[in-house]
């Protein structure tokens, strides 16, 4: 039996509750055990005797593993600067995007044993900072998804992953890796059926790579299947520029909602989404209304490091409140290889000091959109991972930053703020996060 004590964050009501000071034992990866330490007998100094162990308080935190809701499974690190852009001058699209396209993923597209290599690396990096659900743009090729499927299952990650459907023929940004639409929605409902829309999402690059003949397929393809439908969204003001060349307009969620990607009772994700304007939002708040689940997949690092929040020279900060006004789910992704992190705590962080102090999301909403959002997303049960006796052990321990920043201290946190806040400081490093299990599993 393995036991901890620690301030357990674990979920309610759709946020999260707190234990203080709590005790949460596991064996055979089922949770035996949870009890709050101030009703159990101690000694003078706070220990307290369980099942033959002294049990000191510790600056330790017990809570949910993260969800990685938006990253490139090939994407190697690119040049600094813009994601795309229209060069006149050249005659060309020029920007981070193209560059890097050739470099990662169709060299996994034509190199398996190298798509293997770079998948694996990727998953232990995401275990050893704590990330529990993946969700993974792979390359327009099967066997790749597969391979990344695969890999997934023996990492004991829950691996989303799909064929990265592109169809537009934009000699900039195919890079040998456009197929025709045909050959996306036959590919994509291939493997729907070979291992289930809990594990395939439905993926549409963006409107710039995808016709909306193809979008349109995909879309029902999603509905039919029940996945989860991606593309990215209003990353940068260029994009919605090229888009407008391409449809006639800069309103990518119009073309969404017109070529039927937010029918139904779907479920869509949405990465990065800086740019989308008040209008905008209405028609997507008027879906979700219609019973649509919208999720945002908010990248601060990898929108910092290509510039996305700049509109010419006006910096625009990520509408996070005014996404939740609408009825959207906010979620986190490290986007890699245009983000430089691997780790959902330093997303947080970075996302928070992104805005004006009146406008910074607490810790707290930070924590859910990086924890509880993220999974829900994928579709998991959480009353079936939370941190309750019966349950198989699904959980993190991690270091929490002290109450006047340091490490040493060892008073606990007075409330669930300020438990979100050092939890998110502490296990923004690395070696903060110590143990690590996942489905009844002991990642490490």
């Amino acid at each position: 039996m393995e036991i901890f004590r620690g301030t357990v964050l674990r979920y309610k009501g759709g946020g999260f509750e707190m234990i203080k000071d709590g005790i949460v034992a596991v064996e055979h990866g089922k949770i035996e055990f949870v009890e709050d330490a101030r009703k159990m007998k101690s000694d003078k100094n706070g220990d307290v005797k369980f099942k033959g162990q002294l049990l000191k308080r510790s600056q330790l935190a017990i809570l949910p593993p993260c969800a990685n809701m938006h990253d490139h499974s090939f994407q190697p690190p690119g040049i600094p600067g813009e994601l795309i852009y229209f060069d006149k001058k050249a005659g060309r699209l020029c920007g981070w995007l193209p560059t890097t396209l050739k470099e990662g993923e169709l060299k996994a597209k034509t190199n398996h044993e190298a798509a293997g290599e770079m998948i694996r690396y990727k998953l232990k990096k995401f275990a050893e900072n704590g990330i529990g659900t993946v969700l993974q743009y792979t390359t327009s090729s099967v066997e790749t998804v597969s391979i990344v499927l695969e890999e997934g299952a023996k990492s004991g990650l829950r691996v989303i992953a799909g064929y990265v459907c592109m169809d537009q023929g934009i000699e900039d940004i195919r890079r040998g890796l456009q197929t025709s639409g045909e050959d996306a929605v036959r590919s994509t409902e291939f493997l729907l059926r070979m291992y289930g829309a809990d594990k395939v999402a439905v993926i549409d690059r963006f409107p710039i790579a995808v016709s909306s003949d193809t979008r349109k397929k995909l879309a029902k393809l999603a509905l039919k299947y029940g996945a989860l439908y991606e593309t990215h969204m209003d990353e940068s003001v260029s994009e919605k520029n090229i888009h407008k060349s391409i449809y006639g307009t800069k309103s990518i969620a119009r073309t969404l909602l017109n070529d039927g990607v937010f029918a139904g009772k779907g479920r869509v994700g949405l990465a990065h989404s800086i740019h989308t304007n008040a209008s905008e939002m209405d028609l997507i708040h008027e879906k979700i209304g219609e019973g649509c689940k919208v999720f945002i997949r908010a990248c601060p690092n990898s929108n910092g490091q290509l510039a996305s929040h700049f509109k010419g020279d006006k910096y625009v900060e990520f509408p996070l409140q005014k996404w939740q006004s609408a009825g959207a789910t906010i979620t986190f992704g490290t986007d890699q290889g245009a983000g430089r992190g691997w780790n959902i705590f330093g997303e947080m962080l970075d996302e928070r000091k992104r805005h004006p102090v009146a406008r910074q999301p607490s810790c707290t909403e930070l924590l859910k959109c990086g924890t509880l959002n993220g999974h829900v997303s994928a579709g998991v049960d959480v009353k079936k991972t939370n941190i309750v006796p019966g349950n198989k052990a699904e959980f993190l321990v991690v270091k929490m930053a002290g109450a006047s920043g340091f490490y040493d201290e060892d008073d606990l946190p007075d409330n669930l703020e300020e438990a979100a806040a050092r939890v998110i400081e502490g296990a923004a490093f690395d070696e903060y996060i110590l143990h690590f299990y996942l489905e009844g599993k002991r990642i490490y």
